[in-house]
């Protein structure tokens, strides 16, 4: 579908906005050239707020005040249709202060826009140590209507469980059977990250009851009703929210995309290519298996050998699995010439005295049984993480299977584990369709993780073709911040140079290339590298776009016929001429918000988001789509991989540069 035809209209949505209806769209601030010295003389001063656009500084009080200013301020008018974010920035620190003048503590979350608020006349819920207090969070956001051409300004609001720990450290470490490797925040003290949540709620018992008040209390429905009410109570103080100029709130008024004139569609599913570009309905795994994998004649006539490492333990499981194993390989994906090769571990022998047994170089992949409780281990200490690199090391991918999954595994179970090797073998099970295009496409995603004490990241980039196929992983560190720009850029060259190497392109041809950033585009680190990148390919015509790809760190909810179901999979509402949301269907809650960057130079944001939900429908670990594009989720994994196996003594994680094109890290 182009962005240009007639765009279908999802019927029921609402939005959990409040859009803020103001009695007049002109007033009169203040404004000079922006200095540090003024900058950081208003910016903690109580009585004013003072915002930085570009060259500019605004300052506007914050509540009735005779304190003067200097003359260097200059009175300005401004209207919302020219300066949205600043009466944006105006009702978010007018409510903000109402809560602080009201003795309501308000917090911000760092690196987004959203503030919290407790709500004290809602219950707290105990679980021992740890408890939950109900928190409003919400955030202020200027929106567009490109149909009405009409600014918006939108409270974005939701209810959260926050978690906090109530009792001393001393007293939750002496209730964790295992209190090794705790996150904990900059001050050193343990958080209620969801890593510790987790460790806290299995040693006490109680993550089956938490999970089930959560489930009742986070519902559609009951999330749904919060935002009714949220109106009513925002409507109610509205005429005690304080901003300059005579600027008041008229209303509160709940969001109906398409009553607010915003542009809706849903956006049906891609087809799925097999062999030679072939097309099936049904379901994928038969579909796998009736049209032949996307790469049948990669294996058409290679054996593959495959290395089984269990203890005796297992042993009669693991066997029958096997055989299991065996009969998916052939009926789902064609493999018509593979061998196990079972080597059990005898008591008192370890994982690794096996391993240093055989050779690597005539396997093509490895299978390593183990238990949950040997995955949750320490990570140096793990046979999980110990074994994968020192495999890794020897270029031999794994696949690690607990066997707890073996003993429990069930027909969809076992189609994903098969899916999983075939993937690591080099194999593509599908592709989405290929849409025409008239200029050469690239899709690169950028990803990140933070490591135990939240400070270092690592990031990693992966290249796909339009039609997802998988083209270059590389794994060059980017964690260091201050040399993240550096390395992304070398990074880019090189994949680039590769890519273009493999599509054929030449001096002379037009180039697309996309960028799913997990953040948004930095002018000091990624604006960067992609320029200082680009002008090494100059003899090519490119035109890029930067998007921002966010679940996390937007306050953004969809909901359908008032909360009583789910929004379908490939619900677009267009929030602005650069920002959408698109919402997976199912049990997914979060939307994906999908920004366009002011200095992308290909800006079609149906196609844009079109796109990331066919890449959402890519995937080489399991025949149920995804709840995240693979240019996002990959390097994802890819990074949160890295991060672990890096405190595997004596790892060299450089090795990794050489396994650029297969998919080790899934």
């Amino acid at each position: 579908m182009r962005s240009s035809e007639l765009i279908p209209i999802e019927n029921g949505l609402t939005l959990n906005f409040l859009k803020m209806v103001f009695n007049k769209d002109t007033l009169f601030l203040r404004k000079t050239l922006y200095s540090d010295e003024l900058y950081n003389e208003y910016k903690l001063n109580p009585d004013f707020f003072i915002y930085r656009i570009k060259d500019n500084l605004y300052i506007w009080e914050l509540h009735p005040t005779n304190q003067q200013l200097p003359r260097v301020f200059e009175q300005v008018e401004i209207t919302i249709k020219e300066y949205p974010r600043i009466f944006s920035k105006i009702a978010e620190r007018a409510i903000v202060q109402f809560f602080r003048n009201n003795n309501r503590q308000t917090t911000w979350n760092k690196y987004s826009s959203i503030w919290e608020v407790e709500l004290k006349k809602e219950k707290q819920e105990n679980f021992n140590a740890l408890s939950l207090q109900p928190t409003l969070r919400f955030s202020v956001i200027d929106l567009y209507s490109t149909l009405s051409q009409r600014q918006v300004i939108a409270l974005s609001i939701r209810r959260r469980m926050k978690p906090f720990f109530t009792e001393s450290e001393e007293s939750i470490m002496n209730q964790l059977t295992d209190n090794s490797e705790l996150t904990r925040n900059y001050r050193g003290e343990i958080n209620a990250s969801t890593h510790n949540l987790n460790k806290y709620l299995e040693a006490t018992g109680q993550k089956k009851d938490y999970r089930s008040y959560l489930g009742k209390r986070q519902t559609r429905l009951t999330e749904f009703e919060f935002l009714k009410t949220s109106a009513k109570n925002f409507n109610h103080i509205a005429p005690d929210i304080y901003m300059p100029d005579g600027l008041k709130i008229s209303k509160f008024s709940i969001i109906n995309p398409t009553i607010a004139f915003f542009k809706t569609a849903k956006i049906p599913k891609p087809k799925y290519c097999y062999y030679n570009e072939r097309t099936m309905a049904g379901y994928y795994n038969e579909a796998v298996s009736k049209s032949k994998p996307y790469s049948y004649d990669l294996f058409s006539n290679q054996k593959v050998n495959i290395l089984v490492v269990s203890p005796d333990k297992y042993d009669r499981s693991i066997r029958e699995h096997i055989k299991t194993l065996d009969r998916k390989l052939q009926t789902l994906f064609h493999l018509k010439d593979v061998k196990f090769h079972l080597k059990i571990i005898k008591s008192p022998e370890t994982y690794l005295d096996v391993l240093d047994k055989i050779d690597a170089n005539n396997y093509n992949l490895a299978i390593i049984v183990v238990s949950q409780q040997d995955k949750e281990m320490c990570t140096s200490q793990s046979p999980y993480y110990l074994t994968k690199a020192k495999l890794l090391n020897q270029r031999l991918p794994t696949q690690e299977l607990t066997i707890e999954v073996i003993r429990n595994s069930s027909e969809i179970i076992d189609n994903d584990i098969a899916l999983n090797i075939y993937s690591k073998l080099g194999g593509v099970a599908w592709t989405i369709e290929k849409s025409e295009k008239n200029i050469s496409e690239l899709v690169i995603g950028i990803g990140s993780t933070i490591d135990d004490c939240g400070e270092r990241i690592i990031g990693f980039a992966s290249v796909f073709d339009y039609n997802g196929t998988y083209l270059i992983g590389d794994c060059s560190q980017l964690s260091t911040m201050n040399k993240y720009t550096e390395n992304l850029e070398n990074y880019l060259v090189n994949a680039l140079t590769q890519a273009f190497h493999q599509k054929g392109l030449s001096k002379g041809d037009e180039v697309r290339l996309i960028f799913h950033l997990f953040k948004e585009a930095g002018k000091r680190h990624e604006l960067t590298a992609i320029g200082n990148a680009l002008r090494r390919f100059k003899g090519y015509d490119v035109e890029y776009s930067l998007v921002h790809l966010s679940t996390y760190g937007h306050n953004y909810r969809i909901f359908k016929n008032q909360g009583r179901s789910s929004p379908n999979r490939g619900t677009f509402v267009q929030l602005s001429s650069q920002q959408a949301l698109l919402h997976l269907g199912g049990n997914t809650v979060v939307p994906i918000q999908v920004r366009l960057d002011n200095r992308s130079k290909y800006t079609d944001i149906f196609e844009i988001t079109q796109q990331v939900l066919y890449f959402a429908h890519l995937s080489y670990r399991s025949f149920i789509h995804g709840g995240q594009p693979v240019t996002i989720k990959y390097p994802n994994l890819m990074a949160n991989m890295v991060s672990e196996l890096k405190k595997v003594p004596n790892w060299d994680h450089s090795i990794l540069n050489k396994l650029n094109e297969t998919l080790w890290f899934i």
